[in-house]
């Protein structure tokens, strides 16, 4: 097995690492600066119940400032490290962050460790400070047809090593800081609570989940996966879309998770605000092409999307986007709320990106055509403090192809924030000097007064 490591969750003056071990003996971690100066270590418990899995929280550092690490077992040097801490959450400079989704190889171009090589060079390229994986970082019910039903927990295991132990994952996942977020196939494909009989894939895959992915995320609290985190002055929160819905029972996202999420709308309401959905909540898919059931568009979940909707319309959220993953293309949508007693609008965007592999890609068929449902009235005599809205969206630009990862560049102005959102397709030969664009969009949202 190749040992790897994860930078996960940064702050200001801490970072999360997340490695592995053979089970065999406990290992340290070595802390150094850019120039090799050595500040500490951590020993390393690997817990057996984790895939021998191990996470620590490097702390004490300073703020937007270089460091290594190098990890030991048994004295003996098997990996190493590079991450910089995030700027103070006054800090209101420019930056950019890449996101993506959908990790599926059977075979087919791009393999896994060029898409890895392909975002190495993306984030070399524009100096992104992280990177956002939002959703299907494995398909455990698509790629070992081998595998029983439901698979074993080594099936998962198994997933997860065959991804991130190729020589381009390991050096893109020890270089750069990672956030991520689960969807179905790291548990079962339209995984939904209220399917009976999927209670054991719904045990071995948020196990697994747990052990590779939601350990180097930001602190949550017991059996919860939504988190939030800062990089300097703007405010992200990360849905999760997946582990709590119960279409029986009308919700995508529990009481719980709710109210953490109007929370942090009041808590960030001067911030700018970037909303992680691990499937669409404005885009809409074609019913002619494919289901919108499992998506934030579908009937089960319209009730609290209308919810969600009316409150970001009440509390004027105008300085917030949306970016998601799942439907296999690189999108570009926007949505106009518009409070029908007072003629008051607000307008989100939403970006998607991805897939980083996969065989099926869908382009402009599978989506709804500009103006359709535009002012669809939802929420007339709706009981929440609006009196009701409308909604439009239309949409803009439409990429699909095996592979595109996504680069929000954001930059701060006196009275506004412009965003810059380009994707990315893949780089062949890998030796270009700068990675494929294949679509660009920009847009400015304003800052509160």
């Amino acid at each position: 097995m190749e040992t790897n490591l994860i930078i996960g969750h940064t702050t200001s003056t801490s970072a999360k690492i997340w490695t592995r071990g053979d089970g065999s003996a406990g290992g340290m971690l070595e802390v150094l600066t850019d120039q090799e100066q050595r500040l500490g270590e951590y020993p390393l418990d690997f817990d057996g119940l984790k895939a021998n899995s191990c996470t620590v929280e490097v702390v004490h550092l300073a703020p937007e400032t270089t460091y290594r690490v190098r990890l030991r077992i048994k004295g003996e040097l098997v990996g190493s490290g590079r991450f910089k801490t995030f700027p103070n959450t006054d800090s209101d400079n420019g930056f950019s962050f890449m996101f993506s989704s959908c990790l599926l190889n059977r075979g087919y171009v791009p393999s896994k460790d060029k898409v890895f090589q392909n975002l190495q060079k993306i984030s070399e390229a524009t100096k992104a400070r992280f990177m956002l994986h939002c959703g299907d970082q494995i398909y455990i019910d698509t790629t070992d047809k081998s595998a029983p039903s439901p698979p074993l927990f080594d099936h998962y295991l198994s997933e997860y090593e065959k991804n991130w132990s190729l020589p381009g994952a390991a050096e893109f996942l020890a270089s750069n800081v990672n956030y991520m977020i689960l969807d179905d196939h790291e548990i079962k494909n339209d995984f939904d609570n209220s399917t009976l009989g999927l209670e054991k894939y719904r045990t071995l895959g948020l196990d697994a989940y747990e052990a590779f992915q939601h350990d180097h995320n930001p602190d949550t609290s017991d059996n919860a996966y939504f988190y939030s985190f800062h990089y300097g002055s703007v405010a992200f929160f990360v849905m999760d879309t997946r582990a709590e819905r119960n279409s029986a029972e009308g919700y995508m996202l529990s009481d719980a998770q709710e109210k953490a999420f109007l929370h942090w709308l009041d808590a960030n309401a001067s911030r700018l605000k970037v909303v992680v959905s691990g499937v669409p909540f404005i885009i809409q898919v074609s019913e002619r092409v494919l289901s919108r059931e499992d998506q934030w568009g579908g009937k089960a979940f319209a009730e609290q999307r209308k919810k969600l909707n009316a409150a970001m319309l009440e509390k004027g959220a105008r300085n917030l986007f949306f970016i998601t993953g799942d439907v296999h293309s690189a999108v570009h949508w926007t949505q106009v709320l518009t409070n029908t007693a007072t003629n008051e609008e607000v307008m989100h965007h939403e970006f998607m990106a991805g897939p980083l592999g996969q065989v099926n890609v869908n382009g402009r068929w599978a989506f709804v055509r500009k103006g359709k449902h535009t002012h669809v009235h939802e929420a007339e005599g709706a009981s929440w403090p609006t009196e009701g809205y409308s909604y439009g969206y239309k949409r803009k630009n439409i990429y699909h192809k095996q592979f595109n990862a996504c680069v929000i560049c954001i930059s701060s102005r006196q009275d506004k924030y412009e965003i810059k959102a380009t994707w990315y397709g893949l780089q062949t030969p890998l030796n270009r000097k700068h990675p494929k664009q294949v679509m660009q969009s920009e847009i400015s949202l304003p800052k509160p007064m």
